[in-house]
């Protein structure tokens, strides 16, 4: 790397903000296959035919049998909505959030139609706040929090390796006051 050169480290969230949705998939995937085996079932049948037989006197028989062809994509798509959805929010928002510290500035990408970022000098900070649970120390991750002389202010939430970015951030504003 030439002096004019630097380095830009890249922060992320950490896998830990996929634990949640993924067990939310993980759910809708056992109800899916449980109910589907039941319903699949002699038992399952019966209370289905008896179920869409309470709704005869009001659609009809024609009805019926739309209403008992249209009963499993309806449910599939519920349950993709209700159970899938969250994960792949929680992916895709994880994927397009990205922190990238230089010896300059910090600059906070986020969203995913939408892009906003911002980018705050190294001079302006004034302090670098870590918050860490004991889940976070134990699987090295943490909320960031960094202070500056004006208005601005950036929280990220279960950041991967947080002390690091902490210690890289105050290591280059001590390495630009020692320069002045």
């Amino acid at each position: 790397m030439s002096d004019g050169e630097t380095r830009v480290h890249e922060f992320r969230q950490h896998w830990v903000t996929l634990l949640g949705p993924f067990l939310l998939l993980l759910a809708g995937l056992a109800i899916f296959k449980y109910g589907r085996d039941f319903f699949l079932s002699r038992e399952g049948r019966l209370l289905l035919s008896g179920l869409f037989g309470t709704f005869e006197p009001m659609l009809g028989p024609q009805g019926v049998k739309t209403l008992e062809e249209i009963a499993e994509p309806v449910v599939i798509i519920f349950l993709i909505l209700v159970f899938a959805l969250p994960f792949v929010s929680a992916y895709v928002v994880r994927a397009t959030t990205r922190l990238g510290v230089d010896s300059h500035q910090i600059i906070w990408r986020r969203g995913v139609f939408a892009r906003d970022i911002t980018q705050i000098e190294i001079g302006e900070i004034v302090g670098v706040n870590v918050s860490q649970t004991l889940l976070g120390r134990l699987l090295n991750f943490g909320d960031v929090d960094v202070e500056t002389r004006g208005e601005d202010r950036l929280v990220m939430r279960v950041m991967d390796d947080a002390r690091a970015f902490a210690g890289l951030v105050l290591d280059y504003k001590h390495s630009i006051a020692g320069a002045r």
